[in-house]
């Protein structure tokens, strides 16, 4: 299935500029289990990543060096 936003970058943009907004208590939050990360919108998935591809992704986005060990 295809996700509206392929990365962490562009669901923070969304975000931002008002595209889209989070509402937890609807469920359209970001949701973090163990093995997925995922946004869901009016209960239609809009961004779904593994939880270290994400943190990788949320590190370079900080300018913070990292490697994996």
């Amino acid at each position: 299935m295809e996700m509206k936003y392929k990365s962490l970058k562009e669901l923070k943009e969304a975000l931002d500029k008002g595209e889209i907004q989070a509402n937890p208590a609807n469920g359209d939050c970001l949701i973090v289990d163990s093995d997925s990360i995922y946004f869901y919108l009016d209960d239609e998935c809009v961004f779904r990543m593994h939880p270290s591809d994400l943190l990788e992704e949320a590190l370079d986005l900080l300018g913070i060096p990292w490697e994996n060990a």
